[in-house]
């Protein structure tokens, strides 16, 4: 526009500017680098926290972030985190650090709107205080703000079964299914009062989906997903092939059936399933995943790791890379078996758009080891056939840590625990 328009010579007065103009410019920068210095040297504090955290040394981490704490006692990032790293030392046996991290999180949480792990992590810290009803109105609050998240749900119905409300327990229950059905492969489901309430919570499963406005087909789908999931293989076929007759080209179902039938014992019935299921859906790495575990039962070694490797090169996934391993190991690559394993583990993902943000400030913000949480059935093999290929090759301690490490993110694999030494 500048260019465009055709220049009108002016005669503007330039006014002179005063040393006091000057002197105020001067003080306005001087004040906000001199802030923004302050500003910057707690998040120093914080940064090595976090990043002394990761290195496993929680006593620095929680030092660091306690003077970054009293440096701006006015930013609740800090202490969130310095409650966090309370919460792990009381994880780990230092019962003095459990009131300490509650008050941290009072303290954090009064000026703070907080995500849905905060107010899991302190709802846990209370619980392990022994303040129960305290808890559950804290985890009740969480699932409240933030329904569609499962971890809350799942300490919710938890916490609820313990105190013996078996009706909230089903209910919390129903949610953590609806929103995970491939969370019904952990043998979570098989203990404790679980076995008595799962239909009561498959019911609220259904509730909650109608809830949320799905349709009647979509809770049609979740029902063999479920069963699929938790390994109800003869009911699953029959639902799938209800299922099937009113949707023949559903590639999702196909891949059901392959799954059920490979259960089932019936591995070239499912390789038939599961070939057609490709040839509807070549972009599904899970229709791979699952002929690619079907071609291993049958031998077909080529073949399934094949499908492996595309499933890995659409969507990298445990399950993809625990049928990979298990192929290496069944044609003598135990080396790289090894290797492959490494990836096999599920790791529950934490949800960046609840990151605590302020002043340009990532929190760090994941659960607390005394927050519950399950895994889908092949976190429990893996790490099973993994340990025992490490202890045939005469490396006990690393197979002893894959076990402790399996049982962070599922602590009810009773197989495993039997694993670990005294």
């Amino acid at each position: 526009a500048t260019i465009l328009t055709p220049a009108i010579p002016m005669r503007i007065a330039q006014p002179s500017a005063g040393r006091w103009r000057w002197a105020l410019a001067i003080a306005v920068v001087l004040a906000g680098v001199l802030g923004s210095a302050w500003d910057d040297w707690g998040y120093a504090h914080f940064t090595r926290s976090v990043s002394q955290l990761r290195g496993g040394d929680t006593a620095a981490a929680l030092d660091a972030a306690l003077k970054a704490h009293r440096h701006d006692p006015w930013m609740p990032l800090y202490a969130c985190h310095a409650g966090y790293l309370y919460g792990v030392q009381a994880a780990e046996g230092d019962a003095a650090a459990l009131q300490a991290g509650l008050e941290a999180y009072q303290t954090c949480l009064q000026t703070l709107p907080a995500g849905w792990i905060e107010q899991l992590n302190r709802a846990a810290l209370l619980w392990e205080a022994g303040e129960r009803v305290e808890a559950r109105i804290a985890v009740e609050k969480a699932t409240a703000d933030t329904p569609l998240e499962w971890l809350p749900w799942l300490n919710r119905g938890l916490w609820a079964e313990q105190m013996g409300d078996l009706e909230d327990a089903a209910y919390a229950y129903g949610w953590v299914l609806s929103l995970r059905p491939d969370l019904a492969g952990s043998p979570f489901w098989n203990q404790g009062e679980r076995p008595a309430l799962w239909e009561d919570a498959l019911a609220a499963g259904e509730t909650a989906l109608d809830y949320r406005g799905e349709s009647e087909t979509a809770l049609a789908r979740w029902r063999w997903q479920v069963a699929v999931a938790s390994r109800q293989w003869t009911p699953a076929v029959d639902q799938i092939e209800a299922w099937l007759e009113t949707h023949p080209n559903d590639a999702g179902a196909m891949i059901g059936m392959g799954e059920a039938l490979l259960g089932l014992d019936r591995p070239h019935e499912a390789f038939m399933w599961l070939e057609r299921a490709v040839s509807a859906a070549p972009a599904s790495p899970r229709a791979y995943v699952a002929r690619g575990e079907a071609a291993l039962a049958l031998g077909y070694h080529a073949e399934a790791a094949h499908d492996f490797r595309a499933a890995l090169f659409i969507e990298p996934s445990p399950r993809a890379y625990w049928g990979l391993a298990r192929y290496e190991h069944a044609t003598g690559d135990t080396a790289q078996s090894l290797q492959t394993y490494q990836h096999a583990l599920y790791v529950m993902p934490i949800p960046h758009s609840y990151d605590l943000a302020l002043y340009r400030r990532t929190g760090w913000s994941v659960p607390l080891p005394q927050v519950v949480q399950i895994s889908p059935y092949g976190h429990g093999p893996a790490a099973l056939e993994w340990g025992a290929l490490l202890e045939q090759q005469g490396d006990r301690a690393t197979a002893q840590r894959v076990y402790q490490a399996a049982l962070t993110s599922d602590p009810f694999w009773d197989e495993i625990r039997s694993k670990i030494a005294p």
